[in-house]
C-alpha cells in the first residue's frame, strides 16, 4: 500500500525538483515537433492541387503546435519552480498525446491516404466523362 501512495506522490508532486535530467530531450522534441509543423503547413499549402491531402491533413499542424507549446510550458514551469504547472502528471498526458497523434499522422498517411487518393482519382475519371451545366 505504501508503494502505492509512494507512486502517487510521485506523479502528482505539485513542485518536483528543479534537476531533471531530460531538459534537452524534450526541448528537442519540442523543437522537432515545432519544425514539423512548420514542414506541413507549408507542404500543404504548396501542393494545393493534391486535395485529398489537404482535407486529410490540415488540423494537424496546430495540434502539433499546442502539444510543443505545451511541453515548453513545462519545461519552464518546471525550470522556475512554478508550482502546479510543472506536475509531472501533466508532462506525462502531454507525451501520451503527443504519441497518439503521431500514431494517428501516421496510420493516415500510409492507410488511409493512398485509398482516398485512389478513390479521389477513380471519381475524377467518372465525373470527366459527365455533361456540364450549360449556362444561358
Amino acid at each position: 500500500m505504501q508503494f502505492i501512495y509512494d507512486f502517487i506522490g510521485y506523479i502528482f508532486d505539485p513542485l518536483p525538483p528543479r534537476n531533471f535530467a531530460y531538459y534537452m530531450i524534450l526541448a528537442v522534441i519540442a523543437a522537432v515537433l515545432l519544425g514539423f509543423s512548420i514542414f506541413m503547413r507549408i507542404y500543404i499549402r504548396k501542393n494545393n492541387q493534391d486535395k485529398t491531402f489537404r482535407r486529410l491533413f490540415r488540423g494537424y499542424p496546430i495540434k502539433l503546435e499546442t502539444i510543443a507549446g505545451i511541453i515548453a510550458i513545462c519545461l519552464l514551469a518546471r525550470y522556475y519552480g512554478v508550482a502546479f504547472i510543472s506536475t509531472r502528471v501533466l508532462l506525462f498526458i502531454t507525451l501520451l498525446s503527443m504519441g497518439y497523434l503521431m500514431y494517428r499522422i501516421i496510420t493516415v498517411y500510409f492507410k488511409q491516404y493512398p485509398e482516398q487518393k485512389k478513390q479521389h482519382r477513380e471519381l475524377m475519371e467518372k465525373n470527366k466523362y459527365l455533361p456540364r451545366k450549360k449556362h444561358r
